[in-house]
């Protein structure tokens, strides 16, 4: 897991006292802990954090947004929201802080730390996102989807009122189930360290859900190497990596013409030539698109090349020490990527 430096600003002394101890016991260190947005700024001008968690309804002269709004402009820091009911007008503020997430209150301590795990693990200002950073991926799937979830159950808790019936239940019960489901995939990888086995179908699994999530009514298939069940891998990164490599294919093939299969192989069968001998346990993610019908595939590549993603995967491969290669088969549709990653 991420360990980092985390400023905590909250006015109200139980709460900071509760995230106190769920950051301290998960190893992270927590040099400040505010009671105002003046407090933290006047303190870090003479600290260093790598994270802010900052109450979206701080008391005092300036709120938790306009706080947060001043961490970004003046220290380029990260900044997690901490919140409980509110109203539409105070949402539509918080968004325009561009916020690595929130943690609504009352909190569970998994969900502490797997929010505050995935704002370290991004690894970027918010200035950098806004500006379109080259040194991160731009997608940042994992955080946008973690961050849409606890949206809608924002603007749920509005919704549904003293009452619920009809469609509102319904709607309310199928979000509740779906953003269960995904939070606590999101938890399990956010907690793994690339030292701890990840099993393959549960990374599998939330890749599709992210996928589709994404891109409604698109398929996507995986498959692994049968004697394969888990690998030790950086898996949030990983997934980022391999959704990002699929977002381009979505975006640049006709939506009638793309079906995705996703597979785990030994490395020495894929188009990556890594050494004369490669070693048993290297293994190779191929990203193909298999479709007879389709014939674009030269102009599909020089568009794939082309996107400005594709530099940003190439960089983020290198740094993990990975690579990444187009590949065309025999048959006229079938064309993808093989994505070499390091297995711990």
């Amino acid at each position: 897991m991420i360990k980092g430096r985390i400023l905590i600003i909250e006015d109200e002394a139980i709460v900071a006292d509760d995230i106190l101890f769920c950051l301290r016991e998960a190893g992270h260190e927590v040099p400040l802990v505010c009671a105002s947005g003046e407090e933290a700024l006047e303190a870090l001008e003479k600290q260093s954090v790598d994270l802010v968690l900052v109450d979206i309804l701080l008391a005092g002269e300036i709120d938790g947004i306009e706080t947060a709004r001043q961490l970004r402009k003046r220290f380029q820091l990260p900044v997690v929201y901490l919140t409980s009911f509110t109203n539409e007008s105070i949402i539509e503020r918080a968004k325009e802080t561009t916020p690595s997430g929130y943690i609504v209150k009352p909190f569970k301590r998994r969900e502490l730390l797997a929010t505050v795990e995935m704002a370290l693990y991004r690894g970027e200002s918010p200035s950098d996102f806004m500006l379109g950073s080259t040194t991160s991926l731009s997608g940042h799937w994992l955080l946008n989807a973690w961050s849409e979830w606890l949206q809608e159950s924002l603007n749920l808790i509005e919704k549904v009122g003293a009452t619920l019936s009809g469609d509102i239940q319904k709607d309310f019960r199928k979000w509740y189930q779906q953003s269960g489901i995904l939070s606590e995939d999101l938890q399990y990888f956010a907690g793994l360290s690339t030292t701890d086995l990840c099993l393959l179908d549960r990374f599998f699994s939330l890749l599709v859900k992210l996928f589709v999530l994404q891109h409604p009514g698109r398929k996507l298939e995986f498959i692994s190497e049968p004697k394969l069940n888990s690998i030790r891998c950086a898996p949030l990164l990983l997934i980022e990596i391999l959704l990002s490599a699929l977002d381009i294919l979505a975006l640049t093939v006709p939506e009638n013409e793309l079906r995705l299969r996703v597979g785990l192989v030994p490395a020495k069968e894929s188009n990556i030539i890594l050494h004369e001998n490669p070693a048993e346990n290297n293994y190779c993610f191929q990203i193909r698109l298999n479709n007879a019908a389709y014939s674009g595939k030269d102009t599909t590549f020089a568009l794939l090349e082309s996107s400005p993603k594709y530099p940003l995967i190439l960089d983020a491969l290198e740094k993990f020490g990975g690579t990444m290669i187009p590949f065309s088969g025999k048959s006229e549709g079938e064309f993808g990527f093989d994505i070499f990653v390091p297995l711990f």
